[in-house]
């Protein structure tokens, strides 16, 4: 098994949320062949476009989120959608979980 992070190297917790653009969620899921037999674990998850893109490929998703805000963001765009039954947001450290 890989370690998370090299030898000597630290988690940062200086992060800031860059929003990922849609097409690109899109392109990567693709690339992936996510459907509905799959989890996606988005680590870092900010608002959860990128979870949201997976939800509408019929995947189930689990979303980490160390920022309250961003996770509750990622909650609220969940619950707005007709999938809210296949996704969970966890309000943690990526590295803890």
């Amino acid at each position: 098994m890989l370690p998370l992070l090299a030898a000597g190297a630290h988690a940062s917790l200086d992060v800031s949320f860059v929003p990922t653009e849609a097409v690109a969620a899109r392109e990567a899921l693709a690339w992936a062949q996510v459907g509905p037999a799959d989890t996606v674990y988005e680590l870092g998850c900010g608002d959860g476009r990128v979870a949201a893109e997976a939800l509408e490929l019929g995947a189930s998703v689990v979303c980490v989120e160390r920022d309250p805000e961003l996770a509750a963001e990622a909650l609220r765009r969940f619950q707005a959608s007709s999938h809210s039954e296949r996704a969970r947001v966890l309000t943690a450290d990526l590295f803890e979980v």
